[in-house]
């Protein structure tokens, strides 16, 4: 391992890009509109998930005679 002065550390955290260099200015905001769009996305199939499964227990059920 190369042999490093206290110097080379304290340079290379000075260089290293920040949390908000490394975000960007809009990066926050793309994360949140991914983000939601992936729960629309979740929510969409679940729902259409329940519809299915309602109308296949509907198909299997035999009507009850009117008496």
């Amino acid at each position: 391992m190369e042999h490093r002065e206290v110097g080379d550390f304290e340079r290379m955290a000075t260089e290293a890009p920040g949390w908000a260099d490394q975000w960007g200015a809009g990066g926050i905001g793309k994360a949140k509109v991914a983000a939601m769009a992936g729960a629309e996305k979740i929510k969409n199939g679940t729902s259409n998930g329940i519809k299915w499964i309602k109308n296949q227990c509907q198909k299997k059920k035999p009507s009850k005679p009117v008496n």
